[in-house]
């Protein structure tokens, strides 16, 4: 069973990194109402491309299995865990 050789690149770091980029894409949206005439600032969802989501959750799958050295049989466990943790990532 080979072993997982150590990435000298931080890889919570990098996604936290793709994820804050993202993120820093969303937009406020000001809005103004009759009744009142004030302007009311509304953040908008951030708007990240499926493709790019995908993107990030393979990165993340990858280095889980990295981490394992590899070993088959767990490609869908690493593709659901990452996904759980792009996702809570992009929420917050």
């Amino acid at each position: 069973m080979p072993k997982a050789k150590n990435s000298p690149v931080d890889t919570h770091s990098l996604l936290d990194a793709n994820v804050n980029n993202a993120l820093t894409n969303s937009s406020v949206i000001a809005t103004s109402s009759r009744a009142t005439s004030k302007a009311v600032q509304i953040k908008a969802e951030p708007e990240i491309l499926p493709e790019h989501r995908c993107h990030l959750i393979a990165t993340a799958a990858y280095f889980l299995a990295e981490k394992r050295g590899f070993v088959g049989g767990y490609e869908m466990h690493d593709w659901l865990t990452s996904e759980r943790e792009i996702d809570s990532q992009l929420k917050s």
